[in-house]
């Protein structure tokens, strides 16, 4: 079973399960994603933070659309730059907020 979920943490640590979705052992993560994001209506003006996989600029859109900030890591290596304007604001908001 593959189990994808959205969480708000607070500064003081305490979470808030936004969403939730479950796949079969070999589900797609991002498609699980993108399930739990067409569910909401809405997302606090917050950062959204991620690993490199779920950096299709469809589902960094649909965080924008909610009202929140995108801030997953990107794939980036000596062969693949990052080229897409909301993949690098992505990427800065990773540099920031991720680590």
């Amino acid at each position: 079973m593959r189990l994808v979920l959205l969480a708000l943490a607070d500064r003081k640590g305490r979470g808030i399960l936004l969403g939730a979705a479950a796949g079969p052992p070999y589900a797609s993560e991002i498609g699980l994603l993108r399930e739990i994001l067409a569910q909401l209506d809405s997302l606090p003006p917050c950062p959204v933070v991620g690993d490199r996989g779920y950096d299709a600029v469809d589902v960094l859109e649909r965080i924008q659309q909610l009202g929140a900030v995108p801030a997953l890591q990107m794939k980036d290596t000596w062969r693949y730059a990052v080229r897409h304007p909301l993949r690098k604001a992505s990427q800065e908001g990773w540099k920031r907020w991720g680590k």
